[in-house]
């Protein structure tokens, strides 16, 4: 029985690592890939071969999640490629495994267990409120079953859409991330098939459906904390005989796992401290020894007296990289090859603020929402929320500096999507209804001139999200330096003190609701002062 992997693009080292696990005690271990590469005791096999059957379904598929488009497809090819693969070589039972999965187990002597059933994967007994998943990421399969889902997901795409709507709009009533992916049509899938979940334990055994969390059929299942050699809390893993076991909190018994998805990725993360040990030791050094603190090459530094001095030490957001990395990055966005960015770090999967969001809803009149986005870069926001608004018209208008609306203008706008030089320009276009302030006042040499400013217009609405303030009754001048990986650039900033943030804002505006910053952690300055970002919703007062 053949164990396949199904990867594409290049060769990661975790999937090498995942392979090299399947080896040691599988006799036949299958990749299928699209890249070009020998692994030693793998069949490796060119993944344009089996490749039939995907046109049909790129023609019926129909976007509904919050992850993007590309990734959401790409899921649901590997099905019929594996179809395929099964069809052409005869292959009566296959077992697929997921790229970065550790398998720990001779998984034709456990099909054993198995063999009555069509086909079997890994589900949660818990499938309220259109959860609807189950993951085939460890999963046995009859070849008549891959071909019966294969159709299964033809049919679902043609003839009933009205069954996955029915999650997607639950999905967009309650603001959830996901949506319709191969788990949903792995999950609708159970109910044409002679069924088992590889999650639940049989004869002392099971496959790990998630380690990252204590969930595995039953809800808070096993034990979980905090795993020191992959520096995060995950399952409690008990090694026996070379085999990993999970401890069941019911039973306070091990349970055996047969394979564990993500687990060869995490490992790629963290040294074992053995390894670390044996490379001091190469080095000379002694473990006991501390090792020196490493300088902190990005962040916030300094107390700056004036914005000039610290400007003096900054290069500023003018430079032609930042422009560059952040179009890059939001045109695979609006070209469905990732879902969002944030600072020109790209997703593939939706991230969002529950109160920002309830803000934008709360602002709706007559079915129409028209926001002035100040300091909006290239539409982020825009792209973040769009689909998961409840309005009839979108307008989003985002008020930029020269060189990103010149770029957000050629290349970026679209139907309720513009890009203009100034507010007053904007307000000329639609109404002024709803005022965007996400982690913009910050960067401006005097705050509290610009909020002067942006409250002669009288926006009926103003939101502000992502602010830094400090817990301090001085507020700070810093200069901020962004993460290499990201872009090179640093800048000015401040950490302003919250009550008189609200405070300036009170003699015209009612202050609504207030709320933490959903993407950014609590941390501290140098000299431990804590910093923090918040997000406010104001509405103007009536005389």
């Amino acid at each position: 029985m053949p164990v396949v992997f199904i990867h594409f693009n290049e060769i990661p080292a975790y999937l090498i690592r995942a392979l090299n696990q399947a080896l040691l005690q599988n006799r036949q271990v299958v990749l299928i890939t699209d890249a070009k590469t020998e692994i030693p005791g793998v069949s490796v096999h060119d993944a344009a071969v089996y490749a039939k059957g995907l046109e049909a379904f790129e023609n019926a598929y129909v976007h509904m999640s919050t992850n993007s488009e590309e990734f959401e497809r790409i899921c649901i090819h590997r099905w019929f490629i594996l179809k395929n693969f099964m069809n052409e070589s005869n292959t009566e039972v296959a077992y697929y495994s997921d790229s970065d999965t550790m398998i720990y187990s001779d998984l034709a002597l456990v099909y054993e267990q198995y063999k009555e059933y069509d086909a079997s994967y890994t589900l949660t007994e818990n499938q309220d409120n259109y959860r609807w998943s189950a993951s085939a990421c460890c999963s046995y399969w009859k070849k008549e079953a891959i071909n019966g889902f294969c159709e299964f997901v033809l049919d679902t795409y043609k003839n009933n859409l009205a069954t996955l709507r029915k999650k997607w709009d639950y999905h967009l009533q309650n603001q959830q991330q996901g949506g319709i992916c191969d788990m949903t049509l792995l999950f609708l899938f159970i109910e044409k098939i002679k069924f088992f979940p590889l999650s639940k334990t049989r004869n002392g055994m099971c496959f790990d459906q998630n380690m990252l969390s204590d969930e595995n059929y039953h809800e808070h299942e096993y034990d979980f904390g905090y795993n020191k050699e992959l520096g995060r809390e995950v399952k409690t893993i008990k090694m026996m005989a070379g085999t990993p076991h999970y401890i069941s909190k019911k039973t306070n018994s091990p349970i055996r796992i047969n394979a564990i998805p993500e687990y060869a990725k995490l490992l790629e993360h963290k040294k074992s401290f053995k390894d670390l040990a044996v490379n001091f030791l190469k080095r000379g050094i002694r473990i006991l020894i501390p090792a020196a603190k490493p300088k902190k090459t990005h962040g916030w530094f300094g107390n700056y007296k004036s914005w000039q001095e610290a400007a003096k030490e900054c290069r500023g957001y003018e430079a032609g990289n930042i422009l560059d990395t952040v179009k890059t990055s939001v045109l695979k966005v609006k070209n469905g090859k990732a879902v969002y960015e944030r600072d020109s770090v790209l997703f593939n999967q939706l991230q969002f603020s529950s109160p920002l969001l309830q803000a934008f809803n709360a602002s709706v009149e007559k079915g129409k929402l028209h926001i002035i986005d100040f300091g909006g870069s290239l539409g982020s926001s825009y792209f973040q929320n769009r689909k998961l608004l409840t309005v009839n018209e979108l307008r989003w208008a985002v008020v930029e500096q020269k060189h990103f609306v010149e770029a957000g203008k050629k290349e970026i706008a679209e139907q309720g999507l513009q890009f203009y030089y100034t507010i007053a320009e904007a307000v000329q276009e639609q109404d002024a209804q709803v005022l965007l302030l996400s982690s913009v006042v910050q960067y401006f040499e005097d705050p509290y001139q610009l909020i002067a400013e942006l409250l002669s217009y009288n926006f009926k609405y103003i939101i502000v999200d992502r602010t830094a303030f400090i817990e301090d009754a001085a507020e700070r001048i810093t200069r901020q330096v962004v993460p290499p990986e990201i872009y090179t650039a640093s800048y000015p900033a401040w950490f302003l003190n919250e009550s008189k943030f609200v405070k300036a804002f009170g003699g015209k505006y009612e202050l609504l609701n207030e709320f933490k910053s959903a993407f950014d952690d609590d941390g501290s300055l140098e000299d431990g002062k804590r910093i923090y970002r918040k997000g406010f919703y104001f509405k103007l007062k009536t005389r």
